[in-house]
């Protein structure tokens, strides 16, 4: 039976907080506006905004809707069926929507742009 798109997004946000907490990132998940807060190694405090796709059918690129409205610094992109995660700034995403083709889903990206939230000071 198929996932309803809340049990996507709820698993997303669960799936963030894994990867920041096997990290070295404390998480906390939140149902809220912000939907994940990470204490990054700084003491500082990152409101994080989640966001979970499939990919569209007949194309190699998941489709994001961004619209952040200044709730968050970061955006975590979810490939949900492949379980990866890429972070990126908030005032990077300015459309929308955001497509991210499905061969950026990387082990190394998710692990470069971890690094550069858990460097944020």
């Amino acid at each position: 039976m198929p996932l309803l798109p809340t049990q996507i997004g709820r698993a997303a946000e669960y799936l963030v907080c894994h990867i920041l907490e096997c990290h070295g990132i404390e998480a906390h998940h939140l149902n809220s506006t912000t939907d994940v807060l990470a204490v990054v190694a700084s003491g500082r405090v990152i409101r994080l905004e989640v966001k979970a796709a499939n990919p569209r059918d007949g194309h190699k690129s998941y489709r994001f809707l961004s619209n952040n409205n200044g709730r968050s610094d970061y955006y975590a992109f979810v490939a949900f069926d492949q379980g990866r995660v890429i972070f990126i700034p908030s005032d990077k995403v300015v459309k929308k929507s955001t497509t991210i083709p499905h061969d950026q889903f990387t082990p190394e990206r998710q692990h470069a742009t971890l690094a550069i939230l858990g460097e944020t000071t």
